[in-house]
């Protein structure tokens, strides 16, 4: 958004958009919004237009002046003022607009600030806690608010994005009490407000709280724990040059022998069946003594039989 001054009062913004031309490389207009200013007439409130008027450009880029009737119009940045309701000591809105219960911006009560009589060494900001009015422009939460409104302009940023950037005020009492005003006595020593020599006069209660009880630490990571069930198993090599881990005992190889043997005969069995996911192939043989010929699977065969030609 950006801030354009000298434009004649009496064009409207229909007529602006079609007299203004933009830079190359810039984004074209998309709203035209005239600025206006307030004037007592009669002690009553009344609005005139300016000659100050709002660009809002598409994009992010910013045009550094705009043509408008063979005139060159600079441009600069436009940020949105910090709004500050006096009912209920807000930002965002007006007093007109508030549907908050009154808040007085003097001591921070339930009241309005115009029928409140607190003296002034007894005031209260109600946005931080500090000894100066809620609407003072010296309040931290005041000028938080303004630097949010920059970020918003210059970044384009929403209000909740801009706001993350900028932490919240504190209200500890260790910051209010360091940033205090101190009063100088005779002797060269320096008191701050509120104490007995200063000789004013607080009506505020101290409050305690109920200490919180501090959380229960959980174990920490155990690294050696993550590495055992995490690595590698290394499995030891044979020394047979076999798949089988090799082993001394002559009974596991003797084992593995009456294994291969019962293999064997299971496969030189005619009338073996086949199962029923396996390829059916049929080789034809002839028996070596009686001549008989015969078919039999894809199997090894035993020795007493060759393959016919």
């Amino acid at each position: 958004m950006g801030l354009v001054r000298g434009v004649p009062t009496e064009w409207s913004p229909e007529d602006i958009m079609q007299n203004t031309n933009v830079p190359i490389g810039c984004g074209e207009i998309l709203k035209i919004r005239r600025l206006n200013y307030k004037v007592m007439i009669n002690n009553t409130p009344t609005w005139k237009p300016s000659q100050t008027v709002v660009f809002t450009f598409d994009g992010q880029v910013l045009p550094k002046r705009v043509f408008m009737c063979y005139n060159s119009m600079p441009v600069k940045l436009y940020i949105y003022p910090t709004i500050q309701c006096f009912n209920c000591c807000r930002f965002g809105h007006t007093k007109v607009q508030c549907r908050s219960k009154p808040r007085c911006f003097k001591c921070g009560q339930g009241h309005t600030g115009d029928t409140c009589n607190v003296e002034e060494d007894c005031v209260s900001c109600c946005l931080c806690s500090g000894l100066h009015f809620a609407s003072s422009k010296k309040c931290p939460e005041y000028v938080r608010q303004t630097d949010i409104k920059v970020t918003m302009a210059e970044n384009s940023l929403s209000y909740i994005e801009a706001s993350k950037l900028h932490p919240p005020i504190s209200k500890s009492f260790a910051d209010i009490v360091s940033s205090l005003p101190t009063k100088s006595v005779p002797g060269g020593n320096t008191v701050l407000p509120g104490s007995p020599s200063s000789r004013t006069i607080s009506y505020k209660k101290t409050v305690f709280t109920k200490p919180r009880t501090p959380p229960q630490h959980s174990k920490g990571f155990d690294h050696v724990a993550h590495e055992s069930l995490v690595r590698d198993y290394n499995m030891p090599e044979p020394s047979n040059g076999c798949a089988l881990p090799s082993s001394s005992n002559a009974n596991s190889q003797q084992t593995i022998a009456e294994l291969i043997t019962i293999l064997i005969k299971l496969l030189s069995e005619p009338n073996l069946s086949i199962p029923s996911h396996a390829a059916n192939l049929i080789r034809t043989y002839t028996n070596i003594n009686n001549g008989q010929h015969g078919q039999v699977s894809s199997m090894e065969l035993p020795q007493y039989y060759k393959q016919k030609a």
